[in-house]
């Protein structure tokens, strides 16, 4: 019998979680009885929703703009905390995705997207946080990408990076960063970028 390689539903009692950190990103604790086993267990996990990940594109210059970003995480974990990423973060309460994306592309490169292509949807780590991001390509004009950017009320301090997208690519897949939402997002974009690049060849 073949295995289908696809996520399945589980019949399972969630309890009412107990709030165990509230902060900007709080944590939820669960006890249950775990899917085939037996007696109960603890887990927790970040009560994280909704992000947007967007890879902005100019189909005429065939440029991603990557941007320059502080983690503290990245700095404590590795020591190199200026992390080079691409634009991403949270869909507001009632907000839809795509305004999200729209709005965090403008927010960290100051571009506006002429047009958006739906991505995969992915749970970057499942076992510590409820979070699933939306992936979006964007067309854009590269050229036209803030000096800087980012909101000073939330402490941003970004650094747009207009880069042909090949390069781009060659730097994920060699390792010359290792922020996870722009690996994925490239990994995935250097297979889909001659049919986007073809696709966008006409202006919006």
């Amino acid at each position: 019998m073949t295995t289908v390689l696809k996520d399945r539903r589980v019949a399972l009692r969630l309890p009412a979680p107990t709030r165990v950190l509230d902060g900007v990103r709080p944590v939820d604790r669960y006890r249950l009885q775990m899917p085939g086993t037996t007696g109960f267990h603890e887990r927790e996990f970040m009560a994280a929703g909704h992000v947007v990940c967007v890879i902005p594109y100019d189909p005429v210059r065939d440029e991603v703009v990557l941007i320059r970003q502080f983690r503290l995480a990245a700095h404590v974990r590795t020591g190199k905390g200026e992390m080079i990423e691409v634009p991403a973060g949270r869909v507001d309460p009632g907000e839809e995705a795509e305004a999200a994306a729209r709005r965090e592309l403008l927010e960290e490169t100051g571009l506006v997207a002429a047009r958006l292509l739906k991505g995969p949807s992915v749970m970057p780590s499942p076992g510590s946080t409820a979070e699933i991001y939306h992936l979006y390509v964007a067309e854009v004009a590269a050229g036209a990408a803030a000096a800087d950017a980012g909101l000073a009320h939330e402490g941003e301090v970004i650094r747009p990076i207009p880069v042909p997208a090949l390069r781009a690519i060659s730097a994920a897949r060699r390792g010359a960063f290792v922020n996870g939402y722009a690996l994925m997002a490239l990994t995935w974009f250097a297979t889909k970028r001659p049919k986007v690049r073809r696709a966008w060849a006409t202006p919006a």
